[in-house]
């Protein structure tokens, strides 16, 4: 697989912080789960505070690193 022009394990293995929009739940929640599975901090947005919140709090107690901020 190639994303940008690289391969997909080098954009996956370096530890980068990345932004995750839509975290609160569906696509954008999975996402963010995989990308702290493999050692990215992730920036998770999304409207619904509450879930995002849960989805913060999952992330952290699984040893990876997320900070939720609420946004459109």
């Amino acid at each position: 697989m190639q994303y940008l022009g690289n391969s997909g394990d080098e954009w996956m293995s370096k530890n980068k912080i990345i932004i995750v929009t839509g975290a609160s739940k569906g696509i954008g929640k999975d996402t963010a789960k995989i990308l702290s599975e493999v050692g990215h901090t992730v920036i998770l947005v999304a409207r619904n505070v509450e879930n995002l919140k849960d989805v913060e709090t999952e992330i952290n107690k699984n040893g990876g690193t997320a900070l939720a901020i609420p946004g459109d």
